[in-house]
């Protein structure tokens, strides 16, 4: 793992800049409660204008899961925001998720296939974080 320097932590996230690849790096632990999560992603959001972001890695490997009214509100209201704050920038957007079935991967498609739709940003998905970075380097040389 690179070096990387915590910005924000919450009861159930951290987030963390890794200054070599300009990436955010966004990790949800445990039972992730609605408001936190939505206080989470407005950081997010803020990190992402503040530095000028090239990246994002959210991971959802140790999360027990959101809510459904959190998901909801990730697309219909976080989302557009970010379109509205960033324009045209391209950001790359990496996910985590250990779910190879079940209802978590279905869940995790969802949401990478909606912000592929909503915000024309490259999506991937991976199983780890080195994966990840390894795409993001590519991507950027």
């Amino acid at each position: 793992m690179i070096h990387s320097e915590n910005l924000y932590s919450n009861d159930c996230s951290n987030i963390s800049y890794i200054s070599e690849i300009n990436t955010l790096y966004l990790e949800f632990i445990g039972k992730i409660d609605s408001d936190e999560y939505k206080e989470a992603y407005g950081k997010l959001l803020e990190f992402i204008v503040s530095k000028n972001i090239d990246a994002v890695i959210a991971d959802q490997t140790k999360s027990q899961g959101s809510t459904m009214d959190s998901r909801a509100w990730l697309v219909v209201k976080w989302l557009p925001e970010v379109k509205k704050q960033i324009g045209d920038k391209r950001i790359l957007l990496a996910g985590i998720s250990e779910a190879k079935f079940g209802f978590k991967k279905v869940i995790s498609q969802y949401v990478e296939q909606t912000f592929k739709k909503m915000t024309a940003l490259p999506v991937e998905s991976f199983s780890n974080i080195d994966d990840a970075i390894k795409w993001i380097k590519a991507s950027k040389s």
